[in-house]
């Protein structure tokens, strides 16, 4: 934990050409995500790139859409909402994390979509990747 103190301290007082860097806002919490059923069977896949306002407690107070498939977004926007970032000072950074969820479809192998897997894996600080097996649009 002291470490991670004195990194955090360190990366606060970086300078490039005179300007201070802006250091990441970090997750503490991240809720995963479903690939959405209905992107599923229209065979959607691809990147959506949101901000999200952190306010000083951690908590989102806002996210604004940057881009993405219409069918993909709502299930990136819903996770984001949820997530719980380290504290933030506004006085002093810029409290906006940029993330970006990656929808990836396998369409070499297929599953009824109440079986479809979801996996997840998170590069942080601002990338998430979800991948799904192809849906059969199977009605019994």
């Amino acid at each position: 934990m002291q470490t991670r103190v004195v990194l955090a301290l360190l990366l606060s007082h970086l300078m490039v050409n005179g300007q201070p860097v802006q250091t990441p806002v970090l997750p503490r919490h991240i809720v995963g995500v479903k690939y959405p059923r209905l992107a599923n069977f229209a065979h959607v896949a691809g990147e959506v790139s949101l901000e999200a306002k952190v306010s000083a407690d951690g908590h989102v107070a806002t996210v604004k859409m940057i881009s993405g498939n219409s069918l993909l977004r709502d299930a990136a926007k819903e996770s984001l909402e949820q997530w719980r970032f380290e504290p933030c000072d506004q006085s002093k950074r810029d409290c906006r994390a940029r993330v970006t969820f990656t929808f990836v479809l396998d369409s070499t192998v297929t599953c009824k979509i109440a079986e479809c897997p979801n996996d997840i894996s998170v590069d942080l600080p601002n990338r998430i990747t979800v991948r799904s097996q192809l849906a059969l649009a199977i009605v019994d």
